[in-house]
């Protein structure tokens, strides 16, 4: 989408100048793709693990009603 974008809104500049405004977008995003990968595999892995868990390991969150009721107390 970076760079679509970036032709978009640079349009009219030399290509040169076009391809330097560019590059970092392009690398910016590769990053994005790889460490996201990297990630996705920590977070199924501790998903599992609390899924797997006993539930008197895993602490619930209050209902949503609750933390509504408290704030109108206030």
């Amino acid at each position: 989408m970076g760079v679509p974008l970036a032709t978009t809104i640079f349009a009219g500049l030399d290509p040169v100048l076009e391809s330097k405004i560019q590059i970092p977008i392009v690398i910016y995003q590769g990053l994005q793709l790889a460490f996201g990968s990297i990630m996705i595999g920590i977070f199924r892995r501790w998903v599992n693990a609390e899924q797997d868990a006993p539930d008197s390991q895993v602490e619930e969150a209050p209902p949503v009603t609750h933390i509504v009721e408290s704030s109108e107390k206030e």
